[in-house]
C-alpha cells in the first residue's frame, strides 16, 4: 500500500475475478440461466459479494495516507509525489465505495419481499443494473491503475528566496 505499483497489483488481483463474475452474472441473467430461478439467487450472491470487495478496497484506497503511515510508509515529506498518489487513490476509493454500495442496494431491492419493494418480474433488469455498477467499478480500477502507472514525480517548487536570489545574480 505504500507505493503505486503495489496498488496496481492489488487492482489486478481484484479485476480478474471481477471480470469473470461480471460475465457470469450476465450469463446467469440473460443466457444459460435465463429460465432457472436459482440463477437469480446466484447472480444476487455474486453481485453482493463483489460489491463488498469494491467497498472494502475502496475504503482502503480512500485511506491510503493513513494506511501508509500505519504500515510504516512514512510521511509525505519523504516523497514528492505521495500527495498525488493519495489524491488519485482517495478519488478512486470513493468511487469504488459508492459503486459497490449501489450494487448491493440493488440486490437488496430484489431480495426484499415484494409487498415492500415490488420487483416481481423485474429481477433480471434490476440485477443487470447492479452488474453494470460492477462494470463501472472495474473501469474505475483500470483507470486508477493507468493513472498510477503514468503518475510522474512532481518537481518541488523553488522557494521564493531562491528565485529572488537567482534573479539578482543574473542582473534582473
Amino acid at each position: 500500500m505504500t507505493n503505486c505499483w503495489s496498488i496496481i497489483v492489488f487492482n489486478a488481483i481484484i479485476a480478474l475475478p471481477l471480470t469473470l463474475a461480471i460475465l457470469e452474472i450476465a450469463s446467469l441473467l440473460w443466457c444459460a440461466g435465463y429460465l432457472d430461478h436459482g440463477a437469480i439467487q446466484e447472480a444476487c450472491h455474486l453481485i453482493e459479494g463483489l460489491g463488498v470487495v469494491l467497498i472494502g478496497w475502496g475504503v482502503v484506497l480512500e485511506e491510503r495516507d493513513g494506511m501508509s503511515r500505519l504500515l510504516g510508509g512514512g510521511t509525505h515529506n519523504e516523497s514528492a509525489h505521495d500527495p498525488g498518489i493519495d489524491t488519485v487513490c482517495h478519488d478512486a476509493g470513493l468511487s469504488l465505495l459508492v459503486l459497490g454500495l449501489i450494487a448491493e442496494v440493488l440486490v437488496q431491492c430484489v431480495e426484499v419481499p415484494d409487498h415492500i419493494i415490488k420487483t416481481d418480474g423485474l429481477e433480471r433488469v434490476v440485477l443487470t443494473v447492479g452488474d453494470a455498477f460492477l462494470m463501472l467499478g472495474l473501469a474505475a480500477l483500470i483507470r486508477l491503475s493507468a493513472r498510477l502507472a503514468t503518475l510522474r514525480k512532481s518537481k518541488p517548487a523553488a522557494s521564493p528566496g531562491v528565485a529572488i536570489s537567482e534573479a539578482r545574480s543574473h542582473g534582473h
